[in-house]
């Protein structure tokens, strides 16, 4: 027996509505955009320090290194829509760059504890043959 119900949706875009009862929409995207300034900065600036000193080239500094970069695709990943929502007022998203942004934010998510769980291997191993 064959299921009646044929219908096909293709969904081509998603509303963002969660921001409706802000009160002061401008506030909230101006403070999350000096969030993000200041994670992008201090993160680009822990890796440009990190590439161009040579005794810290070692597995730990490359570790911090890869935490860096994930906090930079988790953050960027998730505010620029947040962004557009508060400070833009366009409360729609195409089905395609969300995601994309589900990906970024779920591999940001899934790469922080190994790298976290390599950093402490690495820690368990220098300190057991110093």
């Amino acid at each position: 027996m064959e299921p009646n119900n044929r219908t096909t949706h293709t969904v081509t875009e998603f509303l963002i509505t969660g921001f409706d009862g802000v009160q002061h929409p401008k506030l909230v995207g101006a403070a999350i955009l000096l969030v993000l300034f200041l994670i992008l900065i201090g993160s680009i600036t822990n890796i440009c320090v990190i590439a161009f000193n040579k005794p810290l080239h070692t597995p730990m500094y490359f570790f911090i290194c890869s935490l860096a970069m994930v906090d930079i695709v988790y953050t960027s990943g998730i505010s620029v829509t947040m962004l557009n929502v508060l400070l833009g007022e366009e409360r729609r998203i195409p089905y395609a760059p969300c995601m994309i942004q589900c990906f970024l934010f779920h591999f940001g998510s899934s790469m922080e504890p190994f790298a976290i769980a390599l950093m402490a291997y690495d820690r368990l191993i220098a300190i057991s043959y110093p």
